[in-house]
């Protein structure tokens, strides 16, 4: 019979470890994970430095930044309305399951949410895009609180 590496019990059948080394392995992996403040001062001091960097590079070259900038505004537009239509083509998967109260609200949100984007493309002001945001984060919020209600 084969035996636990951990505690030299014998294992049943083709089991590796028993149940308390296995739960105290588990134990050890699940708590890594989550916020460490050790790194916060690192890591905005590098979001410090790149800012710094940013604005000196558009102090010294104005004309080379204007194009970097339109190709990343571009590049932003494109990866906003493919994440909305993915949110959109999720949301409508989900909201199948949903009752007709949850479908009227979740509907609106998504109506609001196609009226941000066509008025922040159309007059390319961030409130609209805010609205956007905000609204998507509404809907995802009320779809993990009905789900797990649920469960």
């Amino acid at each position: 019979m084969a035996k636990c590496p951990g505690c030299e019990r014998e294992l049943t059948g083709m089991e590796k470890l028993c149940r308390d080394c296995f739960d105290k392995q588990y134990a050890v992996v699940a708590g890594k994970g989550g916020f460490q403040p050790r790194y916060l001062l690192t890591r905005l001091s590098v979001v410090v430095v790149a800012v710094a960097c940013f604005l000196l590079i558009n102090w010294y070259f104005p004309d080379a930044v204007e194009r970097v900038h339109q190709t990343l505004y571009a590049i932003m537009n494109a990866v906003t309305t493919l994440i909305f239509i993915i949110a959109t083509v999720f949301g409508i998967y989900e909201s199948l399951e949903w009752r007709t109260l949850q479908k009227l609200l979740f509907w609106t949100l998504i109506a609001l949410n196609l009226g941000g984007v066509v008025m922040w493309h159309l007059r390319g002001d961030v409130r609209w895009f805010s609205l956007c945001l905000i609204s998507l984060l509404i809907s995802t919020g009320l779809s993990a609180h009905y789900k797990s209600r649920a469960a």
